[in-house]
């Protein structure tokens, strides 16, 4: 997840633990709690019209971008809400192997039950899955902003490359805004991911030249010893933030247990 400079972060990540209780063959329940913050409460009815439909009510975050579960509060993408920023609404959707649909109608603010307003949010992603290639799409739309989002990936000789782009839109000036994140995976034994990073945010005015807000290149290595536990350290260097240019190093060290 970005942060206010607009660069990744992985400090959301940690610190989550998800409960989910399957009612019945139809009925499915789920919370997520961060333990410095944030949570998820909601419950899914599936397999309402055809196999594979649902439709979610409770409090979660929007369908936008590369996020592939429920208990990852995170998203791969620079998406339109934080990392713990649920909302309150309601989702239907349609899940396959290679098909995936979703939208979402929600109250507008984000980490509160309740809005004040009737400023609500509309988002939709698409996601389809073509043997070894990954293509997707999402749309968020609240009053000021637009959110559009590209998704592409796909696996090949043990590697496992993808990018994700967000462009920002306002109907109430003249700039917009361009994120893209890219990974490049590499599986030479099981269980170990060395991996290159890039992140970079633009700020355009139209008619003018871009303004770069964030750059960061990072190398770094996923080591899964076994299904529940990771170790993942990466190294970076950004050099862009906030449209001054200066060279500055960073270490990430994470331990994840997945339960």
């Amino acid at each position: 997840m970005r942060n206010s400079e607009g660069l990744s972060t992985y400090s959301a990540m940690q610190g989550d633990m998800y409960i989910g209780d399957a009612l019945n063959d139809r009925v499915y329940v789920y919370v997520d709690k961060g333990l410095w913050g944030g949570a998820e409460v909601a419950g899914y009815i599936w397999n309402l019209l055809v196999a594979g439909s649902y439709i979610k009510l409770g409090f979660f975050k929007p369908p936008f971008g590369l996020r592939t579960d429920d208990h990852q509060s995170y998203s791969a993408s620079a998406g339109p809400v934080g990392p713990r920023s649920s909302d309150a609404g309601l989702e239907i959707g349609y899940n396959s192997e290679w098909l995936t649909l979703s939208f979402a109608h929600q109250n507008g603010a984000p980490g509160a039950i309740f809005d004040s307003d009737t400023l609500r949010t509309v988002s939709a992603r698409a996601m389809l899955f073509l043997r070894h290639i990954l293509v997707g799409g999402s749309f968020y739309k609240k009053q000021d902003k637009n959110y559009y989002g590209m998704s592409f990936g796909f696996a090949a000789l043990n590697l496992y490359p993808w990018a994700d782009a967000v462009m920002v839109t306002s109907p109430y000036d003249s700039t917009y805004t361009l994120d893209l994140t890219a990974f490049v995976y590499w599986k030479p034994w099981r269980g170990i991911y060395p991996f290159y990073a890039y992140d970079l945010t633009q700020e355009y005015l139209r008619g003018t030249d871009m303004t770069e807000v964030g750059e960061r290149q990072r190398l770094g290595m996923r080591f899964i010893p076994t299904p529940f536990v990771e170790l993942y350290g990466a190294y970076g260097l950004i050099r862009h933030k906030g449209g001054d240019r200066y060279e500055d190093n960073e270490a990430t060290l994470a331990l994840h247990f997945y339960y």
